[in-house]
């Protein structure tokens, strides 16, 4: 038998014998990528780069990184999050049925489009984005251990 992680997060990797799957040895697929693993990261990296760049950007020219103060920049990795975001929970929540990932994750995302839409001041904007990536990172932890308590079960196969 070849061990194959799902897509779901579920804490039992499920099994796939080689009848079923034509003899192959391995078996590499898109379910195999945990959304939740990369929706964290990415979100807590832009956490990261939304609290960090205020101080730095004065110094992104020297080390040739000016095009992270770029707002296309900044716009396509919100969108990339949105879209792994909302992939990763509706997956989750259609094996869960529990919306406090998504209200977290509707939250974080608000927060973000708030503070990029010119309403608020500036000071403000830097401080309500790394939140708001910080929720939506917590959102993907919630779905995680959301899924994991879902599928307790070794015949957990989605």
């Amino acid at each position: 038998m070849t061990t194959v992680r799902v897509f779901d997060n579920c804490p039992m990797d499920a099994k796939f014998d080689k009848k079923r799957r034509g003899g192959m040895k391995r078996i590499i697929k898109l379910e195999s990528i945990n959304l939740d693993a990369v929706g964290f990261s990415t979100s807590m990296l832009c956490a990261v780069h939304c609290a960090v760049l205020p101080f730095v950007l004065t110094l992104l020219p020297l080390v040739g990184l000016e095009f992270l103060a770029n707002p296309i920049v900044e716009m396509s990795i919100i969108a990339l999050g949105v879209v792994v975001g909302v992939s990763a929970l509706w997956h989750g929540f259609q094996h869960h049925r529990n919306l406090t990932a998504v209200v977290m994750l509707v939250l974080g995302f608000g927060m973000i489009f708030l503070a990029h839409s010119g309403w608020v001041s500036e000071t403000l904007e830097d401080t309500m984005t790394p939140i708001g990536a910080s929720v939506v990172a917590l959102a993907h932890v919630a779905n995680w251990r959301l899924g994991k308590k879902a599928c307790q079960s070794e015949s957990c196969e989605h």
